[in-house]
C-alpha cells in the first residue's frame, strides 16, 4: 500500500535536479516560474541615482560605481566598479563576515538590516579567483521568494553586486492560516494533475513578491513540491497561505508543444555515418580483469579467452529502456560497435554524450559534471522528446520524429543541463535561461544557429538562435522560446569575438565566458552584468574589461545590458524645466553626461546646445551651453514673452561629429514649457473613474479590438510604459493586458473624447496639458491627433515616402503642452485623442494621463530704463501673440513639466519623477518599416 501525502510530508527526501525537457509534449503541463520583468526608464534611472543612500556609497567607494535601479523597490538592481577591499578573505566565513560588514554600513542602499538575512552560500572558483556570495532575505524567520543579495569577489575585490531585496515585506504577518500538509493537498487538488499518484511531497513557506499594475504587493504562500510518474512531473506550486488559492504551478519537467523541425546531415539521421573511437569504456577478459579505454579508445589487457564490452565506462552507462543493453564479444585486438550488438541510440548516445564532456572539461575542471557518472537512458517510452533529471533522457522514433538519442544537439543540449545546474556557485537554477544555456552549450560543439537539425523525419531544426529576439518585448513565459533571447547573445557575443581574435580563440573565449558566467545563477535580464564579470581581468569594473565592448554590442541586440533599452551606453541626464514665470530673465539650465562603458566610446563631447522654439518648431533658435570635462552641461534659455510655449530640446556633439539628443527624438518630440502665471479650470488623473471620457472606432472593419482604447494599468508592451504618471492608471490604446500584445491595430481610426471642459469667462488664453507617452509610426503613414472640438490641434511628426521612417517614440512620460481656443463658441472645450493607422508597421500609440486645462493670468512686467529714477509706474503688459494659434503651436509634441498656480490637485500619488528626462541613444536602433 502506498503511504498517503501526510505520511510521506514527514519522509520527504531531497529532489534531483529539475527535469529539464528538449523539446514538444503537449499533453503535459509545462508552466515557468514566475519571473518579474525588469525594465528600466530613463528618467527614473536617473532619479534613483541621485538617492541619498547611492550617494552615501559612492561617497565611500567613489563615484566611477554605477548602478542599474530596480524601479519598484528604488534600490540597485546591479551594481559595479572599482573593487572595494574586505580585507583578507581566507575562507567562506571571512567572505561572509566582510560582506556583512559592508551591508551594515549601508543598510538604506541593500534595503535590509544585517538581521534580516540569512546565512551566506558562498562558492569559490580556484581558477579565476572569483567568489560567489548570496544571501536570503527574511521576515521573521521565512525567506522572501527569490529574494536577497548576490556578491561576486574577483581577484579579492568586490566588483559588482545584486540587491533584490523589499524592504516593503519588513513586518508583515508571516501566520499562515493554512498548513503545509493541507497546502499540499491544495496544490495537487488545484493543479495540472490531480489524479496522477504524487510522492515526494515537501513544503516551505515563503513571502512572494507580485507586481501588479506597476505597483508590488506581498502574499505569504506555501511552496510545495511533489513528483508524479505519469505524467513526468516535478510540480512546483504557490499557493497562498490564507486563502488557499493556486498562485503559480509549473513543472521543472519541461515539455512543451512546438514544431518539430529538422537535422542536418554530418550530425544526424541523414544517411552518413563516421567511425569515432568509444572512450573510457570498460573491458573485461575472461579471467575476469578489466581495463578501461583511452580517449582513442585503445586499451591494453592480458589477452584470456574473448573480451567482452558494454556501453558502460567510468563516465557514461547507456541504458536501453526497451529491451536488453547493449553487448559485444571478441577475439583479437579490435572491436567495432554495430546495431548487431545494440541500438544506434545507445552507441550514438555514448559518443555524442563524451564528444560535450571532451569539450567542457579543460574548460570547467572545477564542474562535477565533467567527471561524475552520468546514465543516459535511451529508447524511453514516447517520442519526440529528451529531458534531464540528474541523468539524461530520449525518446524513441515515432509520431514523426527521428529517436532523439541518435542527434548530437539532443545529447548536447540535454548535458547542457547538467553542465548549468552543477555549475552553479550563486543565484538561482532559473528555467528560461536554462534552455538558453543548453542551445548554447549545442550551438557551441555544432557551430551551427540551427538547433537538432532532423529533430523530425521532415528535416527543419527545431529551433534557431540567429533571431534578435529582444528583451522584455519577446517574452513569452515559455522556457524554450525565452531562452533564445539569451542564446542569441551569446551567439552574436561569438560573431563579435570573431571581428578582434582569430577564430579559434573567438570560439574558446566565447565558450570560456559563458561557462563563467552561468555559474552566477543569472536570470535573463542578469546575464550581461555576469559575462562582464566573467571578462574582468584586475578585480576592478570601473576601469572596462577586455572584451566589454564586443559583449556590450552583442547583448544590447537583444535588449540586454546597458545598451538594450536605446543602443548606446551614452546617456545625457537633463531636469527638465518647469513652467517659467513671466518676469524671469532667463531660464537656466543643466544636464549631465553619463557613460556606462566608457572604453567603447572613443570621441569626446565637444559641443552642447539648446535648441528652442516659440512657434511650435516652424523655427529654432540656439544657445550654446558649457561642457566641463566631468560631463557637466548648463547654460540658459533667454526669456520669452509672457503666454509662450516654449519648446526646446539639448544636443550633445562629440569629436567624431556623432550628435545625442536630450529627448532622443529632438524636434519630433520636445520638452516644453510655459511663460506665464497659469490658473487650474480643470485636472483629470483616471483615478476614481474614466474620467467620462468615451472612446469610439471611426473606420476600420469592427472586429475584435478595434477600438483598443482602454483604462487602466499600462502593461509595458510594444513600448509602453508600465507605470502610470501618477497612481496606477492611465488611458491608453491596447494596455497589454491579458491577451493584448500592446500594439493598435493595422487599418484602424479610433478617438478617445473627453467631457466638455468649461471654460472662466475671466480669461481668454488657455492651454492644454497632460502627460504622453506615445510611440506611432512616421506620420506619413500613421497619424496620432489631438483634437480640440473636433478640429486638429496637433499631429505627429511626418516626413515624405522616400525617408518615412522619423517615428515619434516616447521613451519617457512627457509633458504635452497645447495653446488652445473655444473654436465653436460654446464656452467649452471638448479634447480628443486619436490614432489612424496603414497596413504596416504598429507600436503601442497613446497612453494619456493627467489631462489639464489652465487659464492665463496677464500679469504686468516692470520695465527697466536703465536709469535711477524709481518713482515712475513704467510697467508693460506682455503679449500672447507669439505663441501662435490653436492647429499652429507645438506640431511636434514636448516634454516639458507645469508649475502651476494654484498646482493640480488631481493626482492620486506623487509623480514618479521630478521632471527628470534621460537621453539615449548615440547610435539608436532603427525600427524598420514592415511591407506588404
Amino acid at each position: 500500500m502506498r503511504a498517503p501525502i501526510t505520511v510521506l510530508l514527514l519522509a520527504a527526501a531531497a529532489l534531483t535536479p529539475a527535469a529539464l525537457a528538449f523539446a514538444p509534449d503537449d499533453t503535459v503541463h509545462i508552466g515557468v516560474e514566475p519571473a518579474r520583468i525588469v525594465r528600466y526608464h530613463k528618467e527614473v534611472q536617473h532619479r534613483l541615482g541621485q538617492s541619498g543612500a547611492w550617494a552615501a556609497f559612492q561617497a565611500d567607494f567613489g563615484e566611477s560605481w554605477q548602478a542599474r535601479f530596480d524601479e519598484r523597490t528604488g534600490l540597485p538592481h546591479r551594481a559595479w566598479g572599482p573593487g572595494i577591499d574586505l580585507g583578507a578573505l581566507r575562507d567562506a566565513q571571512d567572505v561572509e563576515s566582510g560582506l556583512r560588514d559592508l551591508i551594515a554600513r549601508h543598510p538604506q542602499l541593500f534595503g535590509v538590516s544585517a538581521a534580516d538575512l540569512g546565512p551566506a552560500r558562498v562558492g569559490y572558483v580556484a581558477r579565476t579567483d572569483t567568489w560567489y556570495a548570496t544571501f536570503d532575505q527574511q521576515v521573521q524567520g521565512v525567506p522572501v521568494w527569490r529574494g536577497g543579495l548576490t556578491f561576486r569577489i574577483r581577484l579579492g575585490k568586490l566588483i559588482l553586486f545584486g540587491v533584490e531585496t523589499h524592504p516593503a515585506a519588513r513586518g508583515l504577518n508571516v501566520t499562515p492560516q493554512l498548513n503545509a500538509e493541507l497546502a499540499i493537498q491544495e496544490s495537487v487538488r488545484q493543479g495540472p494533475a490531480p489524479s496522477a499518484f504524487h510522492d515526494a511531497p515537501d513544503a516551505r513557506l515563503v513571502l512572494f513578491p507580485e507586481d501588479r499594475d506597476g505597483q508590488l504587493t506581498y502574499r505569504l504562500a506555501w511552496e510545495t513540491r511533489t513528483r508524479t510518474g505519469t505524467p513526468p512531473g516535478l510540480w512546483v506550486s504557490l499557493i497562498d497561505a490564507k486563502s488557499g488559492e493556486l498562485l503559480h504551478v509549473w513543472n521543472e519537467v519541461r515539455f512543451l508543444t512546438g514544431q518539430v523541425t529538422a537535422l542536418h546531415n554530418e550530425r544526424t539521421l541523414d544517411g552518413k555515418t563516421a567511425v569515432s573511437p568509444m572512450p573510457l569504456m570498460t573491458v573485461k577478459n575472461g579471467a575476469g580483469a578489466s581495463t578501461t579505454t583511452d580517449w582513442s579508445g585503445n586499451f591494453t589487457l592480458e589477452e584470456s579467452g574473448s573480451f567482452t564490452v558494454g556501453l558502460t565506462g567510468s563516465y557514461i552507462n547507456v541504458r536501453n529502456r526497451q529491451s536488453s543493453n547493449g553487448a559485444g564479444s571478441f577475439t583479437g585486438g579490435s572491436f567495432q560497435w554495430t546495431t548487431a550488438s545494440a541500438t544506434q541510440a545507445e552507441i550514438d548516445s555514448y559518443v555524442f554524450l563524451h564528444q560535450v564532456r571532451d569539450f567542457w572539461e579543460p574548460l570547467t575542471p572545477e564542474v562535477s559534471m565533467v567527471d561524475d557518472a552520468l546514465t543516459s537512458n535511451v529508447n524511453v517510452s514516447g517520442s519526440c522528446n529528451a529531458y534531464y533529471d540528474g541523468n539524461v533522457n530520449f525518446y524513441r522514433a515515432g509520431s514523426g520524429c527521428n529517436n532523439t538519442g541518435s542527434i548530437a544537439d539532443v545529447n548536447y543540449h540535454e548535458w547542457g543541463h547538467g553542465f548549468h545546474y552543477t555549475s552553479l556557485e550563486a543565484g538561482t537554477f532559473d528555467g528560461s535561461i536554462s534552455e538558453g544555456i543548453g542551445d548554447v552549450t549545442s550551438a557551441l560543439l555544432t557551430g551551427d544557429a540551427v538547433i537538432a537539425p532532423y529533430f523530425s523525419t521532415s528535416g527543419a531544426g527545431i529551433r534557431e538562435i540567429d533571431t534578435n529576439l529582444r528583451y522584455p518585448d519577446d517574452i513569452t513565459g515559455e522556457v524554450h522560446a525565452d531562452g533564445l533571447i539569451f542564446a542569441g547573445a551569446i551567439w552574436d557575443l561569438w560573431a563579435e569575438l570573431e571581428t578582434v581574435y582569430d577564430p579559434e580563440t573567438a570560439w574558446l573565449l566565447t565558450a570560456q565566458l559563458f561557462a563563467d558566467a552561468i555559474k552566477a545563477g543569472p536570470t535573463i535580464p542578469d546575464s550581461y552584468d555576469e559575462l562582464v564579470a566573467a571578462d574582468d581581468d584586475n578585480g576592478d569594473l570601473s576601469d572596462g574589461t577586455p572584451n566589454q565592448c564586443s559583449i556590450l554590442n552583442a547583448f544590447a541586440l537583444h535588449g540586454l545590458g546597458p545598451g538594450g533599452s536605446g543602443g548606446s551606453t551614452l546617456t545625457v541626464a537633463h531636469e527638465t524645466l518647469v513652467n517659467q514665470e513671466p518676469t524671469a530673465t532667463e531660464y537656466p539650465l543643466s544636464a549631465e553626461l553619463t557613460s556606462f562603458a566608457p572604453d567603447c566610446v572613443a570621441a569626446e563631447p565637444e559641443e552642447a546646445v539648446v535648441h528652442y522654439s516659440i512657434d511650435g518648431g516652424a523655427t529654432w533658435a540656439d544657445a550654446v551651453l558649457s561642457l566641463s570635462g566631468k560631463g557637466d552641461v548648463a547654460g540658459a534659455i533667454p526669456a520669452q514673452p509672457q503666454g509662450s510655449v516654449v519648446d526646446y530640446y539639448v544636443s550633445v556633439t562629440n569629436t567624431d561629429g556623432d550628435t545625442v539628443q536630450n529627448p532622443t527624438g529632438g524636434s519630433i518630440n520636445p520638452h516644453s514649457f510655459i511663460v506665464g502665471e497659469l490658473v487650474e479650470v480643470y485636472c483629470e488623473d483616471f483615478e476614481d473613474d474614466d474620467g467620462g471620457y468615451t472612446s469610439e472606432l471611426i473606420s476600420g472593419d469592427d472586429d475584435e479590438g478595434a477600438n483598443d482604447w482602454q483604462r487602466g494599468a499600462p502593461q509595458g508592451k510594444a513600448g509602453d510604459p508600465d507605470f502610470a504618471w501618477s497612481g496606477r492608471r492611465v488611458w491608453g490604446n491596447d494596455l497589454g493586458s491579458d491577451n493584448y500584445n500592446g500594439e493598435y491595430q493595422a487599418e484602424k481610426q479610433n478617438r478617445l473624447t473627453s467631457i466638455p471642459i468649461t471654460l472662466p469667462t475671466d480669461s481668454d488664453t488657455f492651454y492644454v496639458q497632460f502627460r504622453r507617452w506615445l510611440t506611432v509610426e512616421d506620420g506619413y503613414y500613421d497619424r496620432a491627433r489631438v483634437l480640440v472640438d473636433g478640429e486638429i490641434a496637433w499631429e505627429n511628426h511626418k516626413t515624405k515616402r522616400d525617408i518615412g521612417d522619423e517615428h515619434h517614440i516616447d521613451d519617457q512620460w512627457a509633458l504635452h503642452s497645447m495653446q488652445v481656443a473655444d473654436l465653436d463658441g460654446d464656452g467649452a472645450v471638448t479634447l480628443s485623442w486619436e490614432i489612424e493607422s496603414d497596413q504596416g508597421l504598429h507600436m503601442g500609440g497613446w497612453n494619456i494621463d493627467d489631462v489639464c486645462v489652465y487659464a492665463l493670468k496677464v500679469v504686468d512686467i516692470p520695465v527697466d530704463t536703465g536709469g535711477d529714477d524709481t518713482g515712475g509706474d513704467d510697467t508693460a503688459s506682455g503679449s500672447d501673440d507669439d505663441s501662435g494659434d490653436v492647429g499652429q503651436n507645438d506640431d511636434t509634441g514636448d516634454n516639458g513639466e507645469i508649475d502651476i498656480k494654484p498646482a493640480c490637485g488631481c493626482a492620486a500619488d506623487p509623480a514618479p519623477s521630478s521632471g527628470l528626462a534621460l537621453l539615449g541613444a548615440l547610435a539608436g536602433l532603427a525600427m524598420s518599416r514592415r511591407r506588404r
